[in-house]
């Protein structure tokens, strides 16, 4: 574990999934779990875990129902599913049409920047690096979206959330509905931009090949 702990993997696999429901419209109402962890772990990490997904499901009004306990060999895995019901039918990936705008619910570049310093191992020691440590540990889902989208759903060509990346996103949008996209304003995070000047980095890269950053993704009629 470079940052995150047991807590934070808890926390994480949570909203890994509500993240899917919202992007769906669909609020979140139950979540299951399966996990597998090494006999070597103590009892605490188990539990940290745990601990981790109970606060996550309590912060979104979600409840947890239950799941499976495994032994792995090495690894610690987490499977989690969650049950979400939507007030409107949920959007769709294959309706976007030509002329229609882009709309993201954030910033984006954090997460490029953190897969940096890790895979680069630098130090978490000044305050811009500290920042993006602590802003990816517990990520966040905006279960607000959800009226914005309900108001709006007529006009709504397709919606997906950025957790594969930015631009992994655009693409899988891009196949369902055989359109193409066109970025003008890049939505880069002000502490991503800095980051990538301190190290000399494009800054779309940090925008488009991050991931992990939950936000949406929403097409929309002009």
């Amino acid at each position: 574990l470079y940052w995150m702990t047991y807590y934070d993997i808890g926390w994480k696999s949570v909203v890994a999934s509500i993240s899917d429901l919202i992007a769906k419209a669909a609020y979140p109402k139950y979540l299951m779990l399966s996990l597998g962890i090494p006999r070597s772990h103590i009892l605490e990490d188990l539990m940290d875990i745990m601990r981790g997904v109970r606060d996550c499901c309590k912060s979104y009004n979600c409840s947890f129902v239950g799941g499976d306990l495994n032994e792995s060999e090495k690894d610690i895995w987490v499977d989690a599913v969650a049950v979400g019901i939507s007030k409107v039918k949920p959007p769709s990936r294959f309706n976007i049409k030509p002329g229609e705008l882009v709309l993201v619910t954030g910033l984006f570049g954090i997460t490029g920047a953190a897969y940096h310093i890790h895979y680069n191992d630098i130090p978490a020691k000044d305050e811009i690096t500290r920042f993006i440590v602590e802003h990816t540990r517990r990520p966040k889902v905006k279960v607000e979206v959800e009226e914005v989208l309900e108001k709006i759903r007529s006009c709504i060509g397709g919606t997906i959330d950025s957790s594969d990346g930015l631009a992994a996103s655009l693409l899988q949008l891009s196949k369902c509905s055989n359109v193409g996209f066109k970025i003008s304003n890049l939505p880069i995070h002000p502490v991503a931009l800095k980051y990538a000047r301190i190290h000399n980095i494009n800054p779309k890269d940090l925008v488009f090949y991050g991931g992990e950053e939950y936000e949406l993704i929403i097409t929309v009629k002009k």
